[in-house]
């Protein structure tokens, strides 16, 4: 009993923790419920051990077919992984190859270590050093390896890169490939040279090393891609400065010509009012409001930085023959970065507009709402569009993108909802398309 409880901890032990971490990076990226795919994986695990158990019982079995063994049911749990999750094939396949080096790497060293002690120990039973040395290594280097995976790793994974993902898994790819051609011999002379040892344990340190450098590159590909998207709204926000200043100079230059002609207006009026010709004088004054009426361009918000893109998207949507109707109730201080703000509004009009100019039909319209409650700033923005979505991952991509490509415009505003502890929805009809953005302001 005690010998195939040890046969079916070893079943345990070299397939639970690193699935784990084989499937905590894209936890909310799952075609089924994690209840679903605890219950499916646990059926599997469980068959595993069974047939293990039954096999084990037999005389031709030995440590070469129980690498095959766990070959293949490693291979029905990678197929099942790659099947459940969500996610593009190339990103999720690095994950999974270096989940298992790191098993291979745990468990190799586990295997080889009862080879060299098995003849000081003869009646202990099989696997239970292998047992001892995994939970002995997973106790030292699986802390620093969630670790890693949750504060470094998993963030990284959102990179709307899809490029770097398609030939960073050679890396891994590569180390495996040594390792089947120079470390599975586990004759007396391979297991008794300390240097076998230490080559695991540089062929360990060389895959996160690899890994370490990944994430750096990765880092600074996200952080160029935010830097990029930043100069493209900061030149967004100076191009809205730019017409707000020359909607501003206009009724400067207006409110003096209007200045001007106030004496010549006067003149006339005084003429009708003379010869008592009032509704020649009602006239006139009623064209004369017109004209003023006309040449009047509102203030859209106490803010200057947000009128000042209102007022540029609002011009923008006019071109393409877009209602846009804006109703802001904002202070004119708010406890959130000029180009934060443009981010936010930049990204969610320019979107709307692109999907309304999409439109092959009429009735093309965005709603624009921003309102202060309490210490939120609340951005409700609903727009048509022409009902065609395409859902990359858990993210809606704009149809304006090709297959493989995600837009950074998204992943922006994720950051600085984030920032400012606030809220990103995102919802939709056959023909609305509804965005509601909260952040905290105060």
């Amino acid at each position: 009993m005690f010998a195939d409880a040890m046969k079916a901890l070893y079943i345990v032990l070299y397939i639970v923790p690193f699935s784990i971490l084989r499937y905590y990076p894209f936890i909310n990226k799952l075609r089924i419920s994690l209840h679903k795919l605890c219950g499916i994986y646990m059926a599997i695990l469980l068959a595993e051990i069974v047939v293990f158990l039954w096999l084990a019982r037999h005389d031709f079995w030995n440590l070469q077919y129980t690498q095959i063994y766990r070959s293949a049911f490693g291979l029905v749990f990678a197929l099942f992984s790659f099947a459940v999750i969500k996610e593009k094939f190339f990103k999720h396949f690095f994950v999974y190859l270096v989940m298992f080096l790191y098993s291979a790497i745990v468990c190799r060293t586990a295997h080889m270590l009862e080879a060299l002690l098995n003849p000081y120990f003869p009646g202990v039973p099989d696997y239970f050093i292998t047992n001892i040395t995994i939970l002995l290594q997973l106790g030292i280097s699986y802390p620093l390896v969630f670790r890693f995976f949750k504060t470094k790793f998993t963030p990284l994974l959102e990179t709307k890169n899809a490029d770097v993902w398609n030939y960073i898994w050679i890396i891994p790819m590569i180390l495996i490939i040594f390792g089947f051609l120079f470390g599975v011999d586990l004759s007396d002379d391979t297991v008794g040279d300390w240097r076998h040892y230490i080559s695991r344990w540089v062929m360990s340190l060389g895959l996160f090393s690899c890994c370490f450098i990944l994430i750096k590159v990765l880092e600074q590909t996200k952080q160029n891609a935010t830097l990029n998207e930043n100069i493209r709204m900061t030149g967004r926000l100076l191009a809205a400065q730019s017409n707000h200043y020359k909607l501003l100079t206009d009724n400067i230059d207006k409110a003096k010509a209007a200045k001007h002609d106030l004496h010549h207006h006067i003149l006339v009026m005084q003429s009708y009012l003379h010869n008592k010709q009032f509704e020649e004088l009602e006239e006139y004054l009623n064209q004369y409001q017109v004209r003023l009426t006309e040449s009047a361009e509102p203030s859209l918000c106490k803010h200057y930085i947000v009128d000042a893109i209102l007022q540029h998207y609002r011009s923008v949507a006019a071109e393409s023959g877009i209602q846009f109707d804006v109703k802001v109730d904002m202070p004119v201080q708010v406890a959130i970065d000029d180009l934060d703000i443009c981010i936010i509004l930049g990204n969610a009009i320019e979107n709307a507009i692109e999907a309304c100019q999409r439109m092959k039909d009429a009735g093309q319209f965005i709603n624009l709402h921003i309102k202060m409650i309490g210490d939120m700033l609340v951005v409700t923005l609903d727009n048509s569009y022409d009902g065609r979505l395409r859902q990359a991952a858990s993210a809606l991509v704009s149809s304006k993108r090709s297959a493989g490509e995600e837009g950074v415009g998204l992943s922006s505003v994720t950051s600085v909802v984030n920032k400012y502890d606030g809220v990103l929805q995102i919802d939709y009809t056959a023909t609305i398309f509804k965005t509601s953005i909260m952040l905290k302001a105060a």
